[in-house]
């Protein structure tokens, strides 16, 4: 007897999530920062630096497929620094006491499988990984089987769901100046545009042409692309020693995933049908997914991550925006959706990129 597979919402959210989990395996830049590490470095390079170049009270001792904190400032300094060494001459804590022989704690002296002063019995077979069972200041680069999953990841379904919150519980949280500057205004304007949708849809020149040479543009928004150029982006980042892309890359697709959802569940509410179902007039609630425009909004939640992260290359944050704009234009020439989707969701999508790029962590 065989059973159907279930066909997930979107494949291609859940591709950008697995790619996360492959991918973020450095803290966030800011949070590098608060430790005190440079932020042009990668994780290991920082990791395996000199004490000078880790402030205090912070050191990073790097091992075979982990790596562990150690409070310097600590009582058991020097203890907690035993527990994440390799036996194999691992850097030692500089506050660390040497043992006679040059041998740091924890290193050839206790490499035949002797648990170090107050610490975790060493396992050999482990590949080095010998942070103790239930410790705070370690974490695994490589989770072994059965481990735990990467923070980073954690971390960004965890960003993911604060935006989300922010995102629908903003319109409660605005203040009367917000409501009769910002909300009101564009609330007015969006629904003069709506009224007049059918009339600008139809004044459009239409051709078979025209609708397949925008489709080709509006492939540049889709799901994929936009989840492919901000992994590359955090990729490249880091491969390249570039924190401020990696940044962007990583805040672009915590922007995309945060759009992509609210997208869904607007299109959902609104129910609109497109330009070109039944008689092209755009009623809403009638099952339709025509508003907001999710290649708008996508592509604007992107481009504004990017251009709106802190020391974003210009030429980095300019093509960006270009992209968009082309990108949310297409949408109507290809008769996928009306003005109003397309400026709706762009505004949406751009609100939810500063958000994601500039709210404190």
């Amino acid at each position: 007897m065989t059973h159907a597979i279930p066909r997930l919402p979107h494949p291609p959210l859940c591709g950008i999530l697995l790619a996360v989990l492959a991918l973020a395996g450095a803290p966030s830049p800011p949070e590098a920062a608060a430790q005190g590490l440079p932020q042009d470095l990668p994780w290991d390079a920082r990791a395996a630096s000199s004490p000078e170049a880790a402030d205090p009270p912070w050191e990073l001792l790097l091992e075979a497929g982990a790596a562990c904190r150690v409070d310097l400032d600590a009582p058991d300094a020097e203890t907690a620094a035993a527990d994440c060494e390799t036996p194999e001459a691992a850097p030692a804590a500089p506050d660390a006491e040497v043992a006679p022989g040059g041998s740091a704690p924890g290193g050839p002296a206790e490499a035949d499988g002797a648990a170090p002063e107050g610490g975790a019995p060493v396992d050999a077979s482990s590949g080095g990984d010998l942070c103790a069972p239930g410790r705070k200041d370690c974490f695994h680069l490589f989770p072994p089987e059965g481990g735990e999953a990467d923070p980073a990841a954690k971390r960004f379904l965890a960003d993911v769901w604060h935006d989300q919150k922010a995102v629908w519980t903003a319109p409660a949280k605005m203040g009367r100046k917000e409501m009769f500057t910002i909300a009101l205004p564009l609330a007015a304007a969006a629904a003069g545009i709506i009224a007049a949708d059918a009339r600008m849809s139809d004044a459009f020149p239409d051709s078979g042409a025209q609708r397949d040479n925008a489709r080709i543009v509006g492939y540049f928004g889709d799901i994929y692309t936009l989840g492919a150029v901000s992994v590359a982006a955090m990729a490249g980042g880091k491969a390249a020693k570039k924190s401020e892309y990696a940044r962007a890359g990583r805040n672009a697709l915590e922007a995309l995933a945060a759009s992509v959802i609210a997208n869904y569940a607007l299109k959902a509410a609104a129910g609109r049908e497109r330009p070109f179902e039944n008689d092209g007039r755009g009623r809403f609630f009638s099952g339709g997914q025509s508003f907001p425009s999710g290649h708008s909004m996508n592509s604007w939640a992107v481009a504004a991550a990017i251009g709106r992260t802190p020391g974003c290359p210009r030429w980095f944050a300019l093509t960006s925006y270009a992209m968009a704009s082309v990108i949310s234009a297409s949408r109507l020439p290809a008769r996928k959706h009306f003005v109003s989707d397309i400026l709706v969701g762009g505004v949406l999508g751009g609100m939810i990129g500063n958000y994601v790029a500039t709210r404190k962590r």
